[in-house]
């Protein structure tokens, strides 16, 4: 799963977390739209999810977090009240969500979308069939998906044979700058078959003209270490981020790849 980290609303703020860790490893979440909605959406989720042992030990199926998830988010969003002056319902935003992970009761990789129903109230769930998806603004989206599909047809490769195309489209969609809601750093997380999530840092240009490892969209300081490897969005390099690596040249950051970790394999 990745993202871009710019959120909107009168500025720009190129370090918002889109993509999030959930208590159990075996899933990841990402989001689009209006953050006054997701942001706390995705904490209930976390907590809900930490709470529950056969949740976060992963026990309990994917496909059954996934719908605790929507009843979970139309809680929420129902409890909203005293609404602005004149308004009987909440004010008009925009949530949309991937959940994706690798399941063991079906033995493969699943994604599922939620979108904010405001006539409903509700965040209904539905399966993705397809390897690949995109959520965020219409505009945004239509052109990710007319560009992906040019490239694995110039490429000559189908869904199955697929590797990072539609993250590459992500990233030359960011480098664009075309859209003033499509910014910052990428952010990219992998769920693996042994039902475990890595996170990474992404080798980024900075304002300055610097290169460095980011998290989150954020720029690491010249003295953090973490122990996130790194990924190189330009190159579809991973590497590992070194101590300091933030203060390094962009040609020292990447160091020996690790064998375990695959852009074939798929996410």
């Amino acid at each position: 799963m990745a993202s871009d980290s710019r959120l909107t609303g009168g500025q720009c703020f190129d370090q918002g977390p889109k993509v999030f860790p959930l208590p159990r490893s075996d899933a990841i979440l990402g989001f689009a739209g209006d953050t006054y909605y997701a942001y706390p959406l995705v904490t209930h989720l976390q907590t809900s999810i930490g709470a529950y042992p056969r949740s976060s030990d992963r026990r309990f199926p994917l496909g059954h977090a996934i719908r605790h998830a929507s009843r979970v988010f139309a809680q929420s969003y129902g409890l909203i009240h005293d609404f602005p002056a004149g308004a009987d319902r909440p004010i008009d935003g925009d949530a949309q969500f991937l959940f994706g992970g690798y399941s063991w009761h079906s033995s493969r990789f699943r994604i599922w979308q939620m979108r904010l129903d405001r006539q409903q109230k509700a965040f209904p769930v539905r399966a993705v069939s397809s390897r690949f998806y995109f959520i965020g603004s219409p505009l945004v989206v239509k052109e990710a998906l007319e560009q992906t599909n040019r490239l694995l047809a110039s490429r000559s490769r189908t869904q199955a044979t697929m590797d990072m195309e539609p993250f590459e489209v992500l990233r030359d969609i960011v480098k664009g700058g075309r859209h003033r809601d499509v910014g910052g750093a990428p952010q990219v997380a992998k769920v693996f078959r042994h039902m475990n999530t890595q996170f990474y840092a992404t080798v980024w240009p900075c304002d300055d003209g610097s290169v460095m490892p980011h998290v989150y969209g954020r720029p690491l300081q010249n003295y953090e270490s973490i122990s996130w490897p790194a990924f190189d969005p330009t190159t579809l390099d991973f590497c590992a981020v070194t101590p300091g690596a933030a203060s390094q040249n962009p040609s020292r950051v990447s160091a020996s790849a690790d064998p375990g970790i695959s852009a074939e394999e798929p996410a």
